[in-house]
């Protein structure tokens, strides 16, 4: 099961929270956390708008030391930040080898990567 074992922001479509949304039908935008769905303050994107993904680590040696942190912000056509949210967690986000993934599920969408560290 992905959706026990990581972290998705859904974006696209009316916030929803009947028993489709519940079985995972698209309905964001949405975080899918660890297993759990809870409602991102996000609107989506706009032709022309960025959307960012910043993952960072703070902490020193151990993995079991090192504290990993997550955030999506929404740009306008400058780039300029406008909205920045973090998914709740109820648990601390493990120290590992996170990789972003991108999942257009949605006929006719299109992205443009600017950037990718």
């Amino acid at each position: 099961a992905f959706q026990a074992s990581g972290i998705f922001l859904c974006l696209g479509g009316g916030a929803s929270h009947d028993l489709m949304s519940a079985l995972g039908a698209p309905g964001g935008p949405a975080f899918q956390a660890f297993g759990e769905r809870s409602s991102a303050d996000l609107p989506s994107p706009l032709p022309g708008q960025t959307l960012t993904v910043h993952y960072w680590e703070t902490g020193q040696g151990d993995r079991a030391c090192v504290d990993c942190h997550v955030r999506f912000a929404l740009g306008d056509d400058r780039g300029e930040e406008m909205v920045e949210v973090r998914p709740p967690l109820r648990r601390r986000m493990p120290a590992c080898h996170w990789r972003p993934c991108l999942l257009l599920c949605v006929p006719g969408t299109r992205i443009g990567i600017k950037q990718l560290l």
